[in-house]
């Protein structure tokens, strides 16, 4: 399985699929962290 090299840096990823911590603080303080703990966050389990 791959991920598009645009959408691993979207998550801060670098290049190689490596972060540092830094680059993880910085995306978990980012507006798209936001926006995607909002959307996983609010999907529940239908039965």
């Amino acid at each position: 399985m791959q991920m598009h090299p645009d959408y691993l840096q979207a998550l801060g990823y670098d290049q190689d699929g490596d972060t540092t911590l830094d680059e993880a603080n910085d995306f978990l303080a980012s507006e798209q962290y936001s926006t995607l703990k909002k959307v996983m966050t609010s999907v529940r389990e239908s039965q």
